[in-house]
């Protein structure tokens, strides 16, 4: 009678104590949702960010703004556009205004405002009394926007800034996510074959009889 083998131990895949952990799984969705939410925070002060008048006049009135962000901004509803415009606190004293560099559009309530003139120097917040005048043969019905001191480009930087935000952090999270899986894997493989070489798998075949000598 053959006393049958001892059975082998079973074989336990070893998940739990292998590195990296899973955790770092975690860490990329966090990177990934806060990216997302940094981008649209800035995206949210890009929008408002963007310049655009506070009150209206047309050519020839004087207005009363007040301001409640720092410098002045003069637009008007067409382009090209000829005028002449004057800006004094509420102490009477002139504001100088300075043409800008480039060209600025924004739309606001359905109206394209271009920007035409802006405050040289960053005055405060405050009550401005402004007056524009369109230049002689300049349509009657030219109208003129103020509002704050602010860029146009300065929001579209935001915006960009939103976007590459979302973009690196969509980055990094996909190369942790994807380092992580790699090694993990590499190392469950390592661990399988350890355990193969030190408990090879038990056969149920009995062995093969030994041959007759032969001759």
């Amino acid at each position: 009678m053959t006393t049958p083998p001892p059975p082998h131990p079973p074989y336990e895949t070893p998940h739990a104590d292998v590195k990296p952990s899973k955790a770092l799984y975690a860490v990329a969705v966090g990177v990934f949702v806060l990216s997302l939410v940094g981008a649209a925070l800035i995206g949210a002060n890009a929008i408002n960010a963007f310049p655009g008048p506070v009150a209206e006049l047309s050519s020839g009135e004087q207005r009363d703004v007040t301001l409640d962000d720092e410098g002045l901004t003069i637009f008007v509803d067409r382009t090209p556009a000829d005028a002449r415009c004057q800006a004094t606190d509420d102490s009477g004293a002139p504001v100088e205004l300075g043409p800008t560099k480039g060209s600025e559009t924004v739309n606001t309530s359905g109206t394209e405002w271009h920007v035409l003139l802006r405050s040289t120097q960053p005055v405060p917040p405050g009550t401005y009394t402004v007056t524009c005048a369109a230049a002689d043969g300049a349509p009657d019905t030219t109208r003129f926007g103020v509002g704050a001191r602010a860029s146009v480009f300065g929001a579209v930087a935001m915006i960009f800034g939103a976007f590459g935000l979302a973009l690196l952090g969509s980055l990094v999270a996909v190369i942790i996510g994807l380092v992580t899986f790699f090694r993990r894997r590499s190392a469950l493989r390592k661990r399988q074959q350890q355990s193969y070489g030190t408990n090879p798998p038990y056969s149920t075949y009995p062995p093969y009889p030994p041959h007759p000598p032969q001759g």
